[in-house]
């Protein structure tokens, strides 16, 4: 099964120290890197435009894989 997540390098961190050795092998990981700076501070201008990337790519995802269940999950 497909599991998606992007992250910002604030989380950089908890992806590749936590998330990735802990994902069952039974899942196919599919994580963006996003290319935005800032704590994710909650609606602060860099929370807001995670926000906005997570949500374009989750409609993407939604479109690639016509009739498939995928998961979305935080690296966190």
């Amino acid at each position: 099964m497909k599991i998606y997540s992007c992250f910002t390098p604030s989380h950089d961190v908890l992806y590749r120290d936590y998330r990735l050795p802990s994902l069952p092998t039974q899942f196919s990981s599919h994580s963006t890197a996003l290319d935005i700076a800032g704590r994710g501070d909650f609606m602060a201008r860099d929370f807001l435009q995670s926000i906005e990337a997570k949500v374009e790519l989750m409609l993407e995802s939604i479109a690639a894989n016509p009739g498939e269940a995928i998961i979305w999950s935080d690296v966190d």
